[in-house]
């Protein structure tokens, strides 16, 4: 059973924009892969 999803508009500065474009395609995943990751990882550290 796959998870529902909802699409979501995220307000970036350009440069931030260009800069996780980048580091995704150097990385093999594609932008919207990339940010989900980034934001897992982000909260897997997150002090309770």
């Amino acid at each position: 059973m796959k998870a529902e999803k909802e699409q979501t508009t995220l307000r970036l500065p350009a440069e931030l924009k260009e800069d996780l474009m980048r580091e995704a395609q150097e990385l093999g995943y594609s932008f919207n892969e990339y940010v989900l990751l980034l934001i897992h990882r982000a909260r897997r550290y997150q002090p309770q």
